[in-house]
């Protein structure tokens, strides 16, 4: 493996976000940063979550039956990222990691959540579980939504926390990498490009 070396003050790119964090995955040496430890809204965080509790919880090849619910939820959500999962709709694990991983589809979301533990309230106890046994103290989770509350919030450097211990997951690794992902025709729905 290649020696990772600090950045020099000189090098210092320019940071246009208000927050921000470079580590080493191996070590979780922290090579640049600013305001990593300041309280932001997790946004992306509940995909990333609830893809690597979907990974360690189930087996990609299991197939989800989407809910009436499922599909009433997404439809009180104006404006959301989803895939258009239907009722009956039969669809995998796997194939539902991608598109909340690619395209931040949140009826994916609600569909892997009743899958594994009952539902959206449910899952974002054990996404907040999950992120303080891997290290990650400055993060609550009490909503899916990803909106920031008093109540909901989290940090780049428990975020770099977070998605360090994600990538040593093998087929989180591969699903991070993806740009573009092919959902398989299902018993409801042609073949989805995302």
């Amino acid at each position: 493996m290649s020696e990772v070396r600090a950045v020099q003050k000189t090098e210092m790119p320019e940071i246009n976000a208000q927050a921000a964090i470079v580590v080493t995955q191996h070590e979780g040496r922290i090579l640049l940063e600013k305001n990593a430890r300041m309280r932001l809204s997790p946004a992306f965080l509940t995909k990333i979550m609830a893809s690597i509790i979907a990974l360690e919880k189930c087996n990609p090849s299991d197939k989800v039956t989407i809910s009436d619910s499922v599909v009433s939820q997404i439809a009180g959500w104006k404006s959301s990222a989803a895939i258009g999962l239907t009722a009956g709709e039969q669809i995998s694990v796997l194939d539902l990691i991608y598109s909340m991983m690619l395209v931040s589809a949140n009826d994916s979301l609600f569909a892997i959540a009743e899958f594994i533990c009952g539902g959206i309230d449910k899952l974002a106890v054990m996404m907040e579980e999950k992120a303080k046994e891997i290290g990650a103290v400055d993060t609550a989770v009490t909503t899916t939504d990803g909106k920031f509350t008093a109540d909901q919030f989290s940090n780049a450097y428990d975020l770099a926390i977070i998605c360090r211990y994600c990538m040593t997951n093998r087929l989180f690794r591969a699903i991070a990498q993806t740009d573009k992902y092919t959902i398989p025709a299902t018993n409801k729905s042609e073949p989805r490009e995302l």
